[in-house]
């Protein structure tokens, strides 16, 4: 008999329609260059499905080569976790990845309250559903949902700090390299904040391929499950506008690497000049003219130390694929 799945709903801010909404009309709004939808768009539950889709291709190396780490690794990756740890892992997806290192928890026995934070209610429970049936419902792993984004549980962690963590040492898992989808100074803050807490650890996974036609090919698919993946945010916004301002016959798609940022960069490109109206005032493009949908960054072990120096944390162990320079770390302050 499976056990129900518990999720707690503790959107507050980005995730609510408004305040999601509210940001969306400003990144369109910005100058020519500056134009934006939010990433967070592309996460619905479409999406997501989408991206379970990209993840099936092999040109898609980035989930081949986590996922081929964490199962080489995982045993020597937990082995420092200590029992009565609370996991909660940022973005979880459908917690394959995750699910790996639990499996290792449950084999080490070790008792682990485990917490999936996604946006998408429906994956999500779909994806705890999954974890639980292949734990076979562990007595040593407990698995609940948080469904937010990610500031939404930072906020909470820190107003909830004393109850949560009393007894417990935190552990944050952020894989996927999602930690490089941000700016830069937002993910050092971002460490700053999760890493505060006593004995608190993350381990993060973070892409550092230098192959820059592997890359290419990763993030423009030749069957298109990028494209789609990245139209999706187009809908989205429709959704939140509560009318069709973007046409998807209207866009086109970039997918370009900035070799001295060391970033690939996806785009919504205009095909022809358009006049949008969006929330009132009317927004002119130029056939060409970019609206940035989401960036990943590729950092080497040499950009994690940078970033570990500005957020002021240190990483205490290390793990990399030779082949594709895909890396698991271990920070801590």
């Amino acid at each position: 008999m499976h056990q129900e799945v518990i999720i707690h709903d503790i959107r507050r801010h980005g995730c609510d329609p408004a305040d999601l909404r509210s940001e969306l009309v400003s990144g369109l709004l910005e100058t020519n260059s500056a134009k934006y939808i939010p990433s967070l768009l592309l996460w619905d539950e479409k999406g997501q499905g989408h991206f379970e889709a990209i993840t099936s291709s092999h040109d898609y190396y980035p989930y081949r080569a986590e996922l081929d780490l964490l199962n080489k690794e995982s045993e020597t990756i937990v082995e420092t976790v200590e029992s009565g740890t609370v996991i909660i892992e940022l973005g979880a997806g459908n917690c394959k990845k995750s699910g790996v290192l639990l499996q290792a928890l449950h084999r080490q026995k070790k008792s682990i309250a485990y917490f999936a934070l996604d946006v998408a209610a429906d994956s999500l429970n779909h994806s705890l559903s999954q974890m639980t049936r292949m734990l076979g419902n562990s007595k040593y792993i407990s698995c609940q949902g948080l469904l937010g984004s990610y500031e939404d549980c930072m906020s909470l962690l820190e107003e909830e700090e004393q109850r949560l963590f009393r007894n417990h040492r935190p552990l944050f898992l952020w894989l996927g390299n999602s930690i490089t989808n941000m700016a830069w100074e937002t993910s050092v803050n971002s460490l700053r904040r999760l890493l505060q807490y006593p004995k608190s650890q993350l381990l993060a996974s973070i892409d550092g391929n230098e192959n820059t036609e592997a890359i290419q090919l990763a993030y423009d698919l030749p069957d298109g499950k990028i494209r789609r993946f990245v139209r999706n945010g187009l809908n989205h916004a429709n959704r939140l506008l509560g009318e069709d301002v973007f046409s998807e016959s209207d866009w086109d798609f970039e997918s370009k690497f900035d070799a001295v940022a060391k970033e690939q960069r996806l785009y919504h490109v205009a095909k022809r000049d358009l006049s949008l109206k969006v929330d009132g005032n009317f927004l002119s493009i130029a056939k060409g003219e970019k609206i940035h949908a989401i960036t990943s960054a590729k950092w080497t072990a040499v950009e994690v130390d940078q970033l570990c120096a500005a957020a002021g944390v240190v990483v205490k162990s290390t793990w990399i694929d030779p082949f594709d320079n895909f890396g698991c770390y271990m920070l801590q302050r």
